[in-house]
Order: C-alpha cells, then structure tokens, then sequence
C-alpha cells in the first residue's frame, strides 16, 4: 500500500498558503459575525457535537441561557469559549463568553430546526463523509488513524459528529438553494476590484514522488524512452496527487518545500528535472505551465470571484436567518 505523502507545507504551518488567498479579497463583516458564521467543512467542531450530546442531561443550578425550553448550561458556555479561543488563536483576546453565549444560542436553534425539518442522515451519506475527511486529510499528509488518536476521539464519535455534520449540509442547502450571482455581477466586482487581483509568479508541476534515487532514476529512463509521464504518476507515485497524474496545480512561492520549489521554477514548461531530494523522498518534476505577476484576467479570477461572491451572499443569507430564528424564539439569559 502506498504511503500517504504531499510535498505542499501543511495547513498548521506558519508559512502555508491557502489556495484561496492567492487573490486577496476585501472582506468588512466585523469579528461577531465571523464568530457566528458556521463554516461548513467536512468535520464539525467537536464542541457543537458535545452541546448535542448534552442537551439531555439535566440541569441544575449552572443554566447560562434556556432556548425554546432547552438548557444552556454555563459549563457548556466555558467549554465554548475555550474552543473558539483555539480557533482563532491570535485573536482569541476579542472573543468574550458574551460571544460564546450567543454562539451556544444560534448553534441550539439551528439543531432545534433540523429536527423540526426532520432533516436526517443515512449510513451511506456518513460514509462518503468519512471517504471525504480521509482523502483531505492524506493530501494534508496525515494518516486517517493518526489523527484520531491525535484528537483523542474513536469511530462512534466520528460518525455522531459526521451525521451531524450531513444534517447541517441539509439545511443550508435548502436555506442557500436560491443564492445566484450573475456573470454582469462577477464583471462589475471584478471591475471595482482589480487591484485586489495581483497573481504573483506561479508555475503549475506534476511530479512523481518515490523512496529511492534507483527508483527515481529508472522512471526517467522511462520517461526517456517515451512512457506516459502521467500513467507512471498514477502507477508509482507515493503522492496523493499520483491519483491525478501527478498534477499538483498552480502554486506559488511559499507553498511547497524550498528544493521541490526551487527546481519547479527553474524549469521551462515542457521539461521534466532531474531527480530532487527533499524530506519527502526523490522527486521526478515536470512543468506544464508557467504565470507572470501581474493583474489576473478575469477569466484568471473567475473561479475565486464566485467562491468570494458566493461565500458573501451565503454569510449574510445565515445572518438573516439567524435573526429570524432568534426572532420566532424564547429566550432567556440568565448569564451575566
């Protein structure tokens, strides 16, 4: 079996770059609403499951709010606080237990309106999710059981907080369901907003990622020779992106391991190097494209305009339905 390597620097580093941000999008929603907003990744924060989990237990004197007859408790609002300073470490000095209180509150009614959807999720649905999070996580170069010994958590609990999870897509998959942008809106933003499009220098490269030089070495004759420099990514390749062909995309400087990143952008699109050792393993690169700094053309920006636009329009639409929720319900806090 292949061993799950990738040559990007991993999320959690201080110097990784997230592909999203190679266009720097203004963004004025204020740190409450970033608070609030539930992104929808493909694990839910473990501290939402444990608030579901909890809604049963009996409360007695330690009750931070009461939404539509459940018990929020103040333990629960602790536990909430910790976790958002985790998330937002270095802005975790702006985040009170104020803002965890009305967090705890918003993420209640959202489960209170599953259930009155009766919104569900099937055995098939959370398995494709667990497919999901172990193919992210093997392109982030961790192994599935690795990290789940590293979060302490075990396959019940995972699937709990993945079903969870599936329910949650439901939902805001009904509430986005009428969400479009329009090709004249892309242009207008795009227009208004041209100098946020810079694009630095960047290259897109496959390779292929083996353990040995001898290995390594013997692919290129290969490659000399005329094979498919593809078909031997998805044959030998230890690299999640072997699956693709070895295509690793567009990346800039920053992104991947200085020897890996130092060969790809001496190379000439076209060309493949010679062997590159990194920590990873031997490397056979080939460049198929290169870009130049500069303003991105709009076709360029196309994909990150509708995910910025998108992601926009799906902020506010939740806002509005919070408030709604938030609107319809009966509050009370107790907490000060």
């Amino acid at each position: 079996m292949k061993s799950k390597k990738h040559i990007r620097k991993k999320p959690g580093s201080s110097e990784a770059i997230n592909e999203k941000d190679v266009f720097k999008l203004p963004k004025d929603r204020s740190m409450t609403y970033a608070l609030v907003f539930l992104i929808l990744g493909t694990l839910i924060t473990a501290g939402i499951l444990v608030f579901y989990q909890q809604r049963g237990e009996e409360a007695q004197k330690d009750v931070a709010a009461i939404v539509n007859g459940e018990v929020i408790t103040i333990a629960k609002v602790n536990q909430a606080h910790d976790e958002l300073l985790m998330r937002y470490g270095q802005h975790g000095e702006l985040i009170t237990k104020e803002m965890a209180l009305e967090n705890s509150i918003d993420e209640l009614l959202i489960m209170q309106e599953i259930e009155k959807k009766g919104l569900t999720a099937s055995q098939q649905e959370i398995s494709d999710a667990i497919d999901e999070l172990k193919m992210q996580l093997a392109f982030s170069g961790m192994d599935f059981d690795e990290w789940m010994q590293l979060e302490g958590i075990d396959m019940d609990f995972l699937e709990d907080a993945l079903s969870l999870q599936v329910k949650y897509s439901k939902l805001f998959e009904i509430l986005f369901s009428d969400i479009t942008v329009t090709e004249s809106e892309l242009i207008e933003f795009y227009n208004n907003n041209k100098e946020e499009f810079f694009m630095p220098d960047m290259v897109r490269a496959s390779h292929i990622l083996v353990d040995s030089r001898e290995e390594a070495k013997s692919l290129i004759e290969r490659i000399g020779q005329g094979e498919d420099f593809a078909g031997l990514a998805m044959q030998f390749s230890t690299c999640p992106s072997g699956q693709n062909g070895g295509d690793l995309d567009y990346f800039q400087r920053g992104q991947m391991v200085k020897e890996f990143e130092d060969a790809a952008f001496a190379l000439e699109p076209g060309s493949i190097s010679e062997i590159v050792e990194t920590d990873f393993g031997y490397h056979i690169i080939k460049v198929t494209d290169k870009k130049q700094e500069g303003i991105a053309s709009f076709e360029e920006a196309r994909e990150s305009l509708e995910y910025y636009l998108y992601s926009d329009l799906q902020q506010n639409a939740y806002l509005e339905y919070i408030e709604s929720l938030r609107g319809k319900a009966d509050i009370q806090i107790f907490m000060s």
